[in-house]
């Protein structure tokens, strides 16, 4: 969206950073209206069993240092604010998965329900990872538009904003997450 290729994108957090140049939906106060968000998704820790990485819902310590994030998510950036080394190296949650299993890192902060299954369910992970019970965070995912996108059609785009505001708080929307197993 930056460069004009696209005119948005869906699941992007929101950020001060990519405000430059996208437009979210937004209060009047000009924070981000979560209510017009696509989910919340959770992030949870991932920690290498036998490690003393450790997260408390409030403190993380990782003696070793670096933590394994996704290439491209905002969590990065939080972590890098808090003190932090952050390996971006990782392009999925698997692969994050994979390299606490290898003893490359003890600490990773992942999005999404696929880390929370393989973790549960695969066994390359089950006896060598653990996810911390507190999340690490949960964030609002939007439908960011680019700027020029948004200026030549902002009714458009709102109209979409409301319409998912509606969809989300219906019956039928609360019992498909119900079904998928999700919160």
């Amino acid at each position: 969206m930056r460069n004009g290729s696209v005119d948005g994108f869906f699941g992007a957090s929101y950020s001060n950073a990519r405000s430059e140049f996208s437009v979210f939906p937004l209060l009047q106060d000009g924070s981000a209206d979560v209510s017009r968000a696509l989910c919340e998704e959770r992030q949870f820790v991932y920690l290498r069993k036998g490690s003393k990485a450790s997260w408390d819902g409030k403190k993380l310590t990782n003696p070793r240092g670096t933590i394994l994030v996704q290439r491209g998510y905002n969590t990065a950036n939080i972590l890098r604010e808090r003190g932090f080394r952050v390996d971006e190296s990782v392009k999925s949650a698997e692969d994050g998965l994979l390299s606490l299993a290898l003893n490359k890192a003890d600490v990773a902060v992942l999005r999404g329900l696929q880390a929370e299954k393989l973790v549960a369910s695969d066994p390359r992970f089950q006896s060598a990872l653990t996810k911390a019970e507190i999340p690490f965070d949960e964030i609002p995912l939007y439908l960011a538009v680019g700027k020029s996108a948004y200026s030549r059609n902002a009714a458009r785009i709102e109209k979409i904003w409301n319409e998912i505001r509606s969809s989300r708080h219906s019956e039928q929307y609360r019992k498909l997450l119900e079904a998928a197993g999700a919160r």
